[in-house]
């Protein structure tokens, strides 16, 4: 008896411990099998082991990697390299299947079968067997499927879609066998390449055998040794026969045994007409013109497009579009379209007419960044400039990164005279920059810098012993528009200035107001300012000096003046170029372009009349009134007057959360009474400290400024975790028995509902359990044989006050 007691203990521990394991523990079985192994949960992200094959469970897709499958899998028809019962989606590149596999692909089940890749799969019986309604769809990529009786064979309502590609089926017809490159219910050819050859042995044989082939773009050809169509095809307007000949029997039935003893080779080719071709190095035919896979088509508004399927990452993808080849288009400078392609995927081509322009979309494209590993100041010099390395690529020439994409490097000792160089990249002349025009000014201001520019960055030194720096910015440089790219070279650190970019301002000057009380300024750095003279004379300077203004002499309003003002340099500009300008600014902005010595320039202004000086009188708003701003001058006229409203409602972007141990700090918005926001800066925000534990906590809102004016306290709740209904039973009559989950955390106890509503507005009864540790409690007095809805939730008391999470969801009994 006791032995008989410990094999049931035992048994009963065993069955516990398997109960106790987790669920995630336990694999998951998907219905495909990839060389002879089924895919599970468990092996998905390496399916043979050997890093090639992978599945994604969520899409239904099977990632191949330069797999090679040569195993297969026993199906009721023979065996399969690849099998499938379910959706599947196989993208990548690899090998499927060979000559002694029954089928390289076999899907059946009333599903879809997608390929997006280059892939060569190989079946003695069939490359790709679809089968039982199965839909299969080509979508893009470089396939060549091989059988040894047919290519692809769809049985039993099967429909092949072909929507881009280059596709080769071809089916062998082995000995005693009819060969058919493809044999499906429906085919329908929207875009891409087919090929379709049957009977390639020499038995009877047909290139595409289908109840309905429909040719709306791409191209088709069909090759067989009985009939190359076993259909006569549905074509569209786009679409042409472009050869046809050794057609006896278009339209008819893809095998004919009274034609036994005369089998011919048949070909039928069509396909569809294109005004423009996309080619580069990123399509299998480079950069020749004409191929129909990269023709693109007309959107009918001006637009040409298609879209392509990228099979694996290229990091410089370059392309053009072609009307055949006389005439070639890509970005704005004529040159190819440059871009990056991250991975397998599709992207778009888009040609526009209007422009000549073309751009490239996708979700696995980018920008093209050129990639600069080392730059390099390449040219001729004098003493130690450049290290009289001339056009060589020295390392003592090479510049230092000293932010991210900004480039430097300082000479010293540089001797007078004109000098040219460029800025070359990676220690090569393939990829240099340049001046965007013919020379440079070293002016130590930045200038656009142009990529494989044609000519040199010159630029003139004027003293001996000088120091020289040098820098090259990529921070913000786009391949694309080859724009961004700036250079600057620099002579003894001063910075010469063109004052088309600096200015400096007259003010003080008013009617009634004396000349002595005009000032000048600058807000830029390299020079002083300073006034040298006021004139009487409307606009006419008098270069004998008359007409000069005496300190105390007073202004007249709508009179015009003459104002000269002298720049004088910090320190004598050795390389800016003298330039002789003068620009008349009426408001008093003086601009022109200065060179080694003080320069004086002169403007013409014109003092306003007698204007009110208006200035803003603000009453701020508080929490009851509206307030106001008017702008009103000292002698009383008012100018105008603007309403501030009052603020009205102020709202928290969360009133409650649970607890979790962290600091909550809700954010605060202010509207007035018009409901119009009250921006933050009008205001302070002030939080209880903690905010961390189950509670009721503060925030004030004080406002600042001259605008507003009151404070207003707003509060926020932390409630405890909430639990949930584990179990709902009714152990007795009128009575039921509600377990939960424990829930300790922060949590004095529960509070137990129940109704005979999924709303809880009717029978209600509340239950509440002071202790947290108790997980189930019976509820008495019910309607019997009624039905209840439960639900359960926490709480905990601070102080006086029962904080709650929120309900669970609820669970229903009927009650006994």
């Amino acid at each position: 008896m006791k032995k008989s007691l410990s094999v049931l203990l035992a048994v009963v521990m065993v069955i516990t411990t398997l109960c106790a394991l987790p669920f995630s523990a336990l694999a998951e079985d998907y219905d495909v099998w990839v060389g002879g192994t089924q895919v599970t949960s468990t092996n998905a992200e390496n399916v043979l082991g050997d890093g090639t094959i992978s599945y994604n469970a969520q899409t239904k897709t099977l990632i191949l990697n330069n797999a090679n499958i040569q195993t297969s899998y026993e199906t009721y028809y023979g065996t399969a390299a690849i099998y499938t019962t379910d959706n599947l989606t196989v993208i990548g590149y690899g090998t499927v299947g060979n000559s002694s596999t029954g089928f390289g692909i076999y899907a059946e089940g009333k599903k879809n079968l997608t390929l997006n890749g280059d892939f060569t799969i190989t079946g003695s019986l069939n490359g790709i067997y679809s089968y039982d309604n199965n839909k299969l769809l080509i979508k893009g990529g470089s396939i060549n499927i091989t059988g040894g009786t047919n290519g692809i064979f769809a049985s039993v309502n099967g429909d092949i879609t072909l929507n881009g590609g280059n596709v080769s089926a071809t089916g062998n017809g082995k000995t005693n066998a009819y060969g058919l490159g493809i044999q499906s219910e429906k085919l329908t050819v929207n875009g891409g390449s087919l090929t379709a050859t049957g009977g390639t042995n020499g038995n009877p044989g047909c290139g595409i055998s289908a109840d309905s082939l429909s040719i709306n773009g791409g191209r088709v050809t069909a090759i067989g040794n009985n009939n190359a169509l076993g259909i006569a095809p549905t074509l569209t307007s786009n679409v042409t026969a472009l050869a046809s000949y050794n057609m006896t029997s278009t339209g008819a039935v893809s095998y004919d045994a009274s034609q036994n003893d005369s089998y011919k080779w048949f070909r039928s080719t069509y396909a569809e007409t294109f005004d423009f071709y996309a080619v580069g190095d990123c399509f299998s035919w480079g950069f020749t013109p004409g191929n129909p896979e990269g023709g693109l088509r007309n959107n009918g508004d001006g637009t040409y497009s298609r879209t392509f399927t990228a099979t694996k990452a290229v990091p410089k993808a370059m392309l053009k579009v072609t009307d055949g080849g006389s005439q070639w288009y890509g970005d704005e400078f004529g040159r190819n379209y440059t871009f990056t392609i991250t991975g397998a995927g599709e992207f778009t081509v888009t040609y526009y007419s209007s422009t000549n322009k073309v751009s490239v979309s996708g979700d696995v494209v980018d920008e093209y960044v050129l990639p600069v590993s080392s730059v390099t100041a390449i040219g001729t010099g004098k003493n130690n400039f450049l290290n009289d390395k001339g056009w060589t690529f020295s390392d003592d020439n090479k510049l230092s990164e000293v932010t991210s994409g900004v480039w430097e490097i300082a000479y010293d000792n540089v001797g007078a005279g004109n000098y040219e160089f460029k800025f070359a990249l990676d220690g090569g002349w393939t990829s240099t920059f340049g001046p965007e025009n013919t020379n440079a000014i070293a002016s130590g201001i930045a200038q656009k810098a142009k990529y494989n520019a044609d000519c040199n960055i010159t630029f003139d030194v004027y003293s001996e012993n000088s120091t020289v720096k040098l820098q090259l910015d990529l921070s913000n440089y786009s391949y694309m528009s080859d724009s961004g790219a700036k250079f600057t070279v620099t002579v003894n650190g001063i910075t010469a200035k063109e004052f088309t970019d600096v200015s400096a301002t007259v003010s003080g000057f008013k009617d009634g107001g004396t000349v002595g009380e005009t000032t000048v300024s600058t807000t830029d750095e390299g020079y002083t300012v300073s006034i040298v003279d006021w004139f009487d004379c409307d606009n006419v300077f008098d270069k004998n000096g008359e007409n000069v203004l005496q300190a105390t002499d007073t202004f007249v309003g709508d009179k015009t003046y003459t104002v000269g003002v002298r720049f004088t340099p910090e320190g004598y500009n050795t390389i800016a170029k003298s330039v002789d300008a003068m620009i008349n600014d009426k408001t008093g902005k003086i601009g022109g372009y200065y060179g080694g010595t003080a320069r004086e320039f002169f403007v013409t202004v014109t003092i306003p009349p007698h204007v009110h000086d208006y200035a803003p009188l603000i009453t701020p708003a508080t929490l009851s009134e509206n307030g106001s701003i008017v702008q009103k001058c000292a002698c009383g006229d008012v100018q105008s007057s603007e309403v501030i409203y009052a603020p009205k409602t102020f709202t928290l972007s969360k009133t409650a959360y649970t607890y979790d141990g962290k600091a909550k700090k809700p954010t605060v918005t202010v509207k007035d009474s018009r409901g119009n926001t009250i921006a933050a800066s009008n205001y302070t925000v002030t939080y209880a400290s903690g905010r961390k534990a189950i509670g009721s906590y503060a925030v004030t809102v004080k406002f600042k400024g001259s605008k507003y004016e009151g404070s207003k306290k707003l509060t926020f709740k932390i409630n405890p975790k909430g639990t949930s209904v584990s179990k709902v039973s009714s152990p007795k009559k009128a009575q039921l028995k509600a377990t939960w989950k424990k829930q300790t955390t922060k949590t004095t106890g529960y509070q137990i509902q129940v109704a005979t509503d999924s709303k809880f507005t009717k029978n209600i009864k509340k239950v509440t359990v002071s202790k947290n540790k108790t997980t189930s409690t019976i509820i008495k007095k019910l309607g019997s044989k009624k039905k209840y809805y439960v639900r359960v939730r926490t709480y905990k008391t601070v102080g006086k006050t029962k904080y709650y999470s929120a309900w669970s969801k609820s669970k229903t009994i009927k009650v006994k």
